[in-house]
Formats: C-alpha cells, structure tokens, sequence
C-alpha cells in the first residue's frame, strides 16, 4: 500500500481558528497541504474512526507498522499525563500527520471541501452531504478515495446518495448544460468513466468507455487534453492502463472499416470478374463499379489519392502523415451507408458495392455500437476478473478472421454472462476476409 509522504510533528500546531473540526472528540490532526494552492489545512480527526474505517489509516496509525503511528501514541500519551482527559487538551496541542498528496487533482480545484467529505464519511456518513453535488465533484471524491484505498466507504456512500449505476442514464446532455464546472460533454465523459472504475459502477464503465471509443478524444487526436486548467486531472489520464486500452480499441474498430474499404477496392481491381451475369458488357460493369467506389469513397473523406511515382522526401513540402480519424464511428458508417446502388444500364442489377458492403457494414454496427452487450466497451467485470483476457491491447486475437453472415449475437459462460469474443477476433484480427463464408 502506498502511504505517500507522511512525517508527524509532535511539538508545535496551528491555531485553533484554522482547524476544520471533523470530529469533535478527535485526538489527532491531520495536516494536508494543497501545493499548487499554497495552503494548509488542519482537520480535527479521531485515530479509532479512521482506523476502523479505513485500512490505509488502519496501517499508517499502528503503532507497530509505521513511525507515524508510534509517534502519534508517544505524544497522546503524553498530553494525557499532562492535561489528563482529552476534553482539557486544546486541538492545537493534539500530535499533527502531514500529508501531502490527495490524488491526482486538477490544479484548477481546491481539495478542501471534498476532503471534509471524504472524513466525514470514514467517521460518520450521516453528516457528509452530496445533495448540490455533480459528477465533476463525485469524480474528485472518487480520487480522494483512491488515493487513501478506500473505495469501497466512499462507493457505498455514494450509492446510497443516489448515484448509482443508472443515475441520470438518460440526461447527460441537460447535466453538461447546467454545470459550468463541467466544461464539455468529453470531460464529463472521463469523469463518470473514472467514477465508474474507481467506485465499481459497472454501468457507468460500459458505458461512458463506448462512447469515448465510438466519438474519439481531443487528447488521443492532439496529444494534449483541450484545456490546461484540468490537464493533470486523473480523468485525462485514465488509470490501470485502461487510456491506452480505449485508445487502441477505436484505432482497430476504424482499422477494420477501413479494411472492408480496401477489400473491395481490391477485389474490383483485380483480374477476377466480380459481375457474374455473363454478358459481354461484365468486364466494363467492373471497371464502371470501381471507378465509382473510388469517386463515393474520395468524395466521402475516407480515401485519398496519392502518388507512388516520386518519394514524399523529395515532395515540396513533405506530407504530413494523418491524423487520427476525428469523426464518431457510428457517423462514419452511416457515411458509408450512403453508398448508391450503381448500375452501368438496367440490366445490371445488384452488381455493384452496395448490395455487398451493406452487410458487412451491419455487421461492424452491431459489433461496436451494441449498448445491450457493450461489445467495444470496457466489461469492468470481465476486466477485473482476467484484465490480460479481456484486453485488446495485451492480448489480440491475431491470425485470419472470415466474414460470416447472417449474423447474430451470442452468450458465454464468462463472468458477466456476456460474448466479447466475437468482437475481440473480429476488430483485432491481424487480417480479416470480408468474403461471406457460406
């Protein structure tokens, strides 16, 4: 367990104005510097709440384990020879914890207020209070709890205010409007995404990790989160390799659209007939075919015509090589929908890309798009149970995936109950055949 910088100070205190009092029979005071605030502040705490509510203070308070908590029963101890009972001993005399980090904030926040919550619900979760609270707020309590090891307090806590799983499902959009400490509907995103891995909200997981992996992130894009007052939050930088997971799983959904592109490209550019109905004109309904994929998909954005006769270093200036696609998936294939059925004259029917890329598109929607099985989203279940199976990243499927259609959604026997398999090997093959097997 990680105990931070901590040191004991056991002669000199504040003074008593500048103690928020957590519990008023408390004998210790915890000291927690705010460094990019420049402030101090002293909370009045009880050695036995904390200890019996939390296993990081349960070990930084024991006498046997830690200085500090050596330190902490030699100065009570002797205050209580001196003064006697502990309602005589003034809160500026009580041994003094120095603790120096509270998590990985946003230098835009001050930690006062949540951290008077987060003792107050180690000591007593009746006098915490969450009713003027918004998920940027839970977001920073769920940092509070990481930080300390006490997730399982503050979650609990937290779902009996009414944050639970499905809490406001239906109205991000209106919680995004009305709180100005939250700046965009990706923040917002990252915020209940972290509340969801940090306090066990399995709900929030799937879904707040879909929708970052259907729309995309202006940090995965520019390399930077789009503003610096929240920069160094938690939030932009998601925990347990979970930003890099996300960040990968859309890289391979967009790889594997773009590999359904390329694949009828080259089959309608190969030697191999793709109109089979026999008349003289079957070459030409090839060539015609080809000629307006090439036009619908430039057209669209989703491909570009480049020149292999001279080296890009000696182009004036070099190209730069692209960005990360910035538009949602669920837009692109609806893009791609848009795909007109072609005919060179009427007797050429169902020859060209639509009546074959149709399919397969459907197909690509269901797998990533699916909010029932969270087929691209993150099983925060599945997850914890066995990280290294369920990653994308860790783990890929590799080797030769095959269209197969029709298709339809299946069951394991797996923790949640529910198939990512057929996601998994379909978006991290390391090629894929969208020739429909029969």
């Amino acid at each position: 367990m990680d105990l931070g910088t901590t040191s004991t100070v056991t002669d000199q205190g504040p003074v008593e104005e500048a103690i928020q009092t957590i519990s008023s029979d408390g004998n210790l005071l915890l000291r927690i510097s705010d460094t990019r605030r420049g402030s101090v502040i002293y909370y009045r705490v009880s050695v036995v709440a904390l200890r019996e509510a939390s296993a990081y203070f349960d070990n930084l308070l024991n006498p046997e384990k830690f200085s500090e908590g050596a330190a902490v029963k030699s100065r009570l101890t002797t205050l209580h020879e001196q003064y006697g009972t502990l309602s005589l001993i003034p809160s500026s005399k009580l041994p003094v914890v120095q603790i120096s980090d509270v998590g990985q904030y946003p230098k835009s926040a001050s930690n006062k207020a949540v951290v008077t919550q987060f003792l107050k619900i180690l000591h007593d979760p009746l006098t915490a209070d969450l009713t003027a609270s918004n998920t940027s707020y839970i977001a920073l309590l769920a940092i509070v709890a990481d930080r300390f090891a006490d997730n399982a307090p503050v979650a609990a806590f937290v779902r009996q205010r009414g944050w639970n799983d499905g809490r406001q499902a239906g109205s991000d959009a209106k919680e995004i409007k009305r709180n100005s400490a939250t700046p965009g509907k990706e923040t917002f995103w990252r915020q209940r995404l972290l509340i969801g891995l940090l306090l066990d909200f399995d709900d929030w997981v799937s879904r707040y990790s879909s929708l970052l992996i259907n729309s995309g992130s202006d940090k995965w894009i520019t390399g930077s989160p789009p503003s610096d007052r929240d920069a160094d939050a938690l939030w932009w930088s998601l925990p347990g390799g979970v930003e890099e997971e996300l960040t990968y799983r859309r890289e391979c959904v967009l790889a594997t659209i773009s590999s359904l592109q390329s694949h009828f490209l080259t089959l309608y550019a190969s030697k191999q007939r793709q109109c089979k109905l026999g008349y003289d004109s079957s070459p030409q309904c090839d060539s015609f075919q080809l000629g307006e994929m090439v036009r619908f998909f430039t057209r669209k954005g989703t491909l570009a015509l480049q020149s292999m006769i001279i080296d890009s270093e000696y182009s004036q200036p070099p190209p730069q090589p692209p960005l990360p696609y910035p538009r949602p998936v669920d837009e692109l294939l609806t893009t791609l929908r848009e795909c007109p059925a072609y005919q060179i004259d009427r007797n050429h029917t169902h020859c060209g890309l639509r009546t074959k890329f149709l399919p397969a598109l459907e197909y690509i929607r269901a797998q990533s798009q699916s909010q029932s099985s969270q087929a691209v989203g993150l099983c925060l279940r599945c997850w914890k149970e066995d990280r290294r199976k369920q990653s994308w990243l860790e783990s890929p499927a590799g080797g030769t995936w095959r269209f197969k259609a029709p298709f339809g959604a299946r069951r394991s026997s797996g923790v949640c109950g529910v198939d990512h398999r057929s996601a998994k090997a379909m978006f991290t093959a390391e090629l894929r055949d969208w020739t429909p097997l029969p």
